[in-house]
């Protein structure tokens, strides 16, 4: 049976390595600490639960706001079409 992904990870393996190599050197350069991949990926995975819902909601907003800005330019557009009788 294949393990399901939370809804929160959305990252692709590469990039996710990529977060987990930056996690472990912070550890290493910032702190003197040597943590390992298991330490790194549940850190990383508390971050992206916490935040997951905010950036999801800020993303969906933007479209919004795009999608009603583009909506208003077409209709002005069509408004200008009209012909007066």
């Amino acid at each position: 049976m294949e393990k399901r992904k939370p809804l929160w990870d959305i990252l692709s393996e590469n990039r996710k390595k990529k977060c987990l190599d930056r996690i472990v050197a912070y550890f290493l350069d910032e702190r003197n600490e040597n943590v390992g991949l298991i330490v790194a990926e549940d850190l990383l995975d508390v971050v992206i639960e916490g935040v997951f819902s905010d950036i999801y909601n800020k993303g969906v907003l933007d479209a919004e706001k795009v999608i009603k800005e583009k909506n208003a330019d077409i209709e002005s557009e069509l408004n200008l079409l009209l012909r007066s009788s």
